[in-house]
């Protein structure tokens, strides 16, 4: 894969694309900062919870395959 090809791919994740909700990040203050990174992360854990189950059907996979 050529160096432009990852960069193309890279530039399509949700991951690495620019969050509308931290664009002003570098205007807060220090405590601005933590606690909007705070918000963002418990938007992941939020998330997560909604596939628990798979998660857990994925967990109990690798332990047979152990």
């Amino acid at each position: 894969m050529s160096h432009n090809s990852l960069i193309d791919k890279l530039n399509q994740l949700i991951s690495e694309g620019q969050n509308p909700q931290t664009l002003d990040i570098d205007e807060l203050s220090s405590l601005g900062i933590v606690e909007k990174i705070n918000q963002q992360d418990q938007l992941v854990a939020e998330s997560i919870k909604l596939i628990l189950p798979q998660i857990a059907d994925a967990v109990d996979l690798i332990v047979e395959a152990f």
